[in-house]
């Protein structure tokens, strides 16, 4: 078996590796600013939404199932390797959590939202 996430050491390259991908800065961005466990289908309606530059209400729910297909087999993955963030169960649904190793990389990820769309940050 590979490291824990929590045992994985967030170096310069693999944080830019990590959030070199717009999805998965998007992703702690939301995940970040939640006071709870945020669900795959939530996650990837704002993500839709703010790649879209949409509200949440009129992303097609298309969208939001491959977005989550992608989330699901390969932004999830690598985030949560990492130990940015959690996956667990609720209501018979997956549903994910930043961990307070986000932190350790906030810096780098407000500068790689500077490109994508502001209005959406809220709840």
């Amino acid at each position: 078996m590979g490291e824990r996430g929590s045992d994985v050491e967030l170096t310069p390259e693999l944080t830019f590796e990590l959030l070199s991908d717009r999805r998965r800065r998007y992703a702690l961005a939301y995940l970040s600013r939640r006071n709870q466990p945020v669900s795959m289908e939530e996650l990837a309606r704002h993500i839709a939404a703010w790649e879209g530059n949409v509200s949440v209400s009129e992303v097609d729910d298309r969208t939001v199932e491959r977005i989550k297909m992608t989330l699901y087999h390969n932004h999830i993955p690598k985030l949560s390797a990492a130990g940015l963030l959690e996956r667990g169960e609720r209501n018979g649904g997956q549903v994910l959590e930043p961990t307070d190793k986000v932190n350790q990389v906030e810096a780098e990820l407000q500068m790689g939202l500077e490109d994508g769309p502001k209005k959406h940050y809220t709840t």
